[in-house]
């Protein structure tokens, strides 16, 4: 017999993201969830009730479980899938998955361009650190290896602020938060780290970039 499997592996892959438990539960109650059980860590959560009045608990790395949907929210991997894979639940998941998306930073969409896929990195770095002479010898004038050279700087430039922001985001970054009182630190802790990732990206453009710009300038 012929079965129609198109939703049976139905997983709708966040990435990375951070989310207060205040915001959790908005998006939980605009859906109009009622009965949802989670875990985090060694604790579990018998209703939405449970969440609210142990906030502080539930921040971290929780998995819900609701009649339509489970939502994991863990570092190295938030998804959202329907419970049951049925039409009417697979539209709901993608529907709390979108919900979700909207709370993701532009350092979290920026790391998943598809640029930085492995397949490509790894051809652009190896082709950046070939030799000038090899492009002479390729027939490429002065203006084409510097415009090469320039653009080479700036995928590298890319590339060392999404590990940054990867390398924060899976060791230091809780995904689900809660700060009933916050201070100036938890307040602006990403606005920080975003300008020291963004001095971080001048410091590495003014010691590896500065031969290729000038080359550039010279030419106009």
């Amino acid at each position: 017999m012929v079965k129609d499997i198109s939703n049976q592996t139905v997983n709708y892959k966040i990435g990375l993201v951070s989310l207060s438990v205040d915001e959790l539960i908005h998006i939980l109650e605009q859906k109009g969830v009622e009965n949802v059980s989670a875990r985090n860590n060694n604790l579990e959560f018998e209703s939405l009730d449970d969440i609210k009045a142990n906030k502080g608990l539930f921040a971290g790395q929780p998995t819900l479980y609701l009649e339509k949907a489970r939502i994991t929210l863990e570092r190295n991997w938030c998804i959202v899938s329907p419970s049951i894979k049925g039409a009417d639940d697979t539209s709901f998941a993608k529907s709390v998955y979108e919900d979700l998306l909207r709370h993701k930073s532009a350092l979290d969409n920026f790391v998943r361009w598809p640029i930085f896929a492995p397949y490509i990195m790894f051809p652009i770095v190896l082709f950046g650190f070939v030799s000038n002479e090899l492009y002479k010898s390729l027939g490429f004038s002065d203006r084409m290896i510097s415009l090469i050279s320039a653009a080479f700087v700036a995928y590298t430039v890319g590339m060392c602020a999404k590990f940054l922001w990867e390398f924060y985001s899976h060791f230091f970054r809780q995904v689900v938060y809660y700060h009933p009182t916050r201070g100036f630190f938890s307040r602006n802790i990403e606005t920080i780290l975003v300008s020291a990732i963004t001095g971080i990206i001048g410091v590495l453009i003014g010691s590896i970039g500065s031969s290729a710009l000038e080359r550039i300038k010279s030419f106009f």
